[in-house]
């Protein structure tokens, strides 16, 4: 159980990293996106700058589950890194995998991608209702 704890303890602070710096380097990029296409006085600025920033989100959220299912490899929980890929997708966006399943002694590991799935899902929505607000569609400018 403390090898679980331990485990999940290091995906969680490095998934976090990833997602923190993520989001930095996102917000940057966006600057220079939002100098470009100037959202407030464009529909297609509006629109580059909302694809780009869900694509942004996207991809962070894309290379935390992959380094989820590269930890079950490397652990033992998960047999290939299809099984591994397919589990930890489902386990970070909580759905939750019923054709597959960690072997017993990781399972617990499993369990806290879940949660910090559903956490890092919860900060990139945080991240996006003010962009969306500044820049995109929920503007003041735009009437909503």
């Amino acid at each position: 159980m403390f090898a679980n704890i331990l485990a999940g303890s290091i995906m969680v602070i490095t998934t976090v990293v990833i997602h923190g710096l993520g989001l930095l380097a996102l917000s940057a990029a966006l600057r220079t996106v939002i100098t470009r296409y100037r959202p407030h006085v464009s529909l297609a600025g509006t629109v580059v700058t909302m694809v780009l920033t869900v694509l942004g989100l996207f991809f962070l959220h894309t290379l935390e589950i992959w380094c989820w299912a590269v930890a079950y490899l490397w652990v033992g929980a998960l047999p290939n890194m299809r099984d591994a890929l397919f589990f930890s997708t489902l386990s970070f966006s909580t759905l939750g995998a019923e054709e597959i399943s960690a072997v017993p002694a990781w399972q617990l590991f499993g369990s806290f991608e879940g949660v910090n799935g559903f956490l890092l899902i919860g900060w990139s929505t945080a991240y996006l209702i003010p962009a969306w607000t500044r820049y995109g569609p929920f503007h003041e400018d735009r009437g909503f």
